[in-house]
């Protein structure tokens, strides 16, 4: 059984989701993609299903079809209508270009952080361990 800490990536651009999985996996993560919003609930919904909830999600917020927004606020409304805490529920971390007033909205929504694109590893990582506990080393435990 694996027990590393998943992570759903979710971006519509190509190079940005292998960038993003190859930066986390090196790092002991297990990454799984979606490439919008309507897939990443489908994914978020069926792990909660099979009882392996991801630790950590990173999503874009402008996508094609159903945007970071609506997937945000469709992964907190299952939550709400699961009956999962505030304290139990899925870290959601936003990933955008754009600078302005959507920061808040993303908050509002119940968006736990953000990261302005481009960025660096280091933020990335410090980013995820303000919100999951960093994977262990192999051989350590």
């Amino acid at each position: 059984m694996d027990v590393r800490q998943r992570i759903l990536v979710v971006d519509d651009e190509p190079n940005i989701r292998r960038s993003l999985v190859v930066r986390l996996e090196n790092s002991g993560y297990r990454v799984d993609t979606a490439e919008n919003g309507q897939e990443a609930l489908a994914f978020y919904q069926r792990a909660l299903k099979e009882a392996s909830p991801y630790d950590l999600i990173l999503l874009d917020l402008i996508m094609p079809g159903l945007d970071g927004l609506g997937a945000l606020d469709g992964i907190r409304q299952h939550e709400a209508s699961s009956g999962i805490s505030q304290k139990d529920r899925t870290p959601v971390v936003m990933l955008t270009a754009l600078s302005g007033s959507w920061e808040e909205d993303a908050r509002y929504e119940g968006c736990d952080d953000y990261i302005q694109k481009p960025f660096k590893t280091e933020t990335l990582m410090e980013i995820i361990h303000k919100r999951i506990r960093p994977p262990q080393s192999p051989g350590i435990g």
